[in-house]
């Protein structure tokens, strides 16, 4: 298998007119898109996926354009409503037909829809209180099973030998995900996050700016399976601190056991910060769609995972 064929990573649109975008979205349609009540912020995730699908849309010519029989907040709508109820595709019974409204789904995939979205979205989130969300982080995986991918989908020992793939979170103080990977489900959750590491996270955290700040530098705790030394070290030139459970069966060395006690030691103390991943995937999975891959193309089950995102995240915004 290729090197690119291994893992997924989730970027953020790194391009440069994707960043200008999402910033002139903010500043010229804020009011469309979030109002307050009572000082508490909502945002119509509707009105702002239609508006990215608007602006994003290739430029066509306008003499060849056929009779628009739906609009794009009829996708948008159908689309949503597909994410929240979990049905196929196929057996959708809405304004739209199923298939048709899968053609605009993979459409609002080519343009970056979903990206741009959870982007915003992020942005609003962290507006407030940004280094101190991102004081602890946490990592953890979740196994997916694959019934009808054809990417990543290999079989597992570990999980029954089913076929599946590994989502690889990396979430805030409040569970949100700041940065995504998937990878086949026989891939080790060490080696996923080297890969993820090398790539930029959905929003810019400013890990290096409060290295030397004992109040804002940025913790991260993980179990068992990311401990690993060459790991430690390169979140260390990043600017994070790693703390890890170590497992001590079958070590029989005084030296190494002393060594492994006092990392498990310090894990202890801040473990209960770790619980928040496992929000995360509980999260995820309360989404039919998201709780097994019937996608045919990862593509297509990464944008319905940032559009779930996207929700939840919406909610969380005050």
């Amino acid at each position: 298998m290729k090197k690119d064929k291994q893992f997924k990573i989730v970027n953020p649109p790194t391009r440069v007119k994707y960043k200008k975008f999402c910033k002139r979205i903010r500043e010229n349609f804020h009011k469309q898109y979030i109002s307050y009540v009572d000082n508490n912020a909502t945002i119509n995730l509707h009105r702002l996926m239609e508006i990215l699908a608007t602006k994003l849309k290739p430029k066509v010519n306008d003499s060849f354009a056929r009779h628009k029989k739906y609009t794009i907040r009829d996708y948008v709508n159908g689309i949503i409503e597909i994410i929240r109820n979990g049905r196929y595709w196929s057996r959708y019974n809405g304004l739209i037909k199923g298939n048709t409204l899968n053609k605009k789904h993979n459409d609002f995939c080519k343009w970056g829809v979903y990206e741009c979205l959870y982007r915003i979205i992020l942005c609003e989130y962290f507006s407030k209180n940004k280094f101190s969300k991102l004081h602890f982080q946490s990592i953890d995986s979740t196994f997916i099973p694959n019934l009808y991918g054809t990417e990543l989908g290999d079989r597992c020992k570990k999980y029954g030998y089913k076929k599946g793939i590994k989502l690889n979170f990396v979430v805030e103080s409040h569970g949100v995900p700041i940065s995504i990977a998937i990878a086949p489900a026989n891939r080790y959750d060490n080696v996923i996050t080297k890969e993820q590491l090398q790539h930029e996270y959905l929003i810019d955290t400013g890990t290096k700016h409060v290295k030397n700040n004992n109040r804002f530098k940025q913790i991260v705790t993980a179990d068992a399976a990311y401990h690993d030394q060459n790991l430690a070290k390169i979140m260390a030139k990043k600017g994070f601190k790693l703390y890890t459970d170590v497992n001590i069966r079958n070590t029989k060395n005084p030296e190494k056991l002393k060594i492994l006690d006092a990392v498990k030691k310090e894990y202890k103390k801040r473990q209960s910060k770790r619980l928040v991943s496992e929000h995360c995937n509980a999260w995820i999975k309360q989404y039919p769609k998201m709780d097994k891959v019937i996608e045919k193309t990862i593509r297509s089950f990464v944008g319905l995972l940032l559009l779930s995102l996207s929700h939840i995240v919406s909610g969380k915004i005050k």
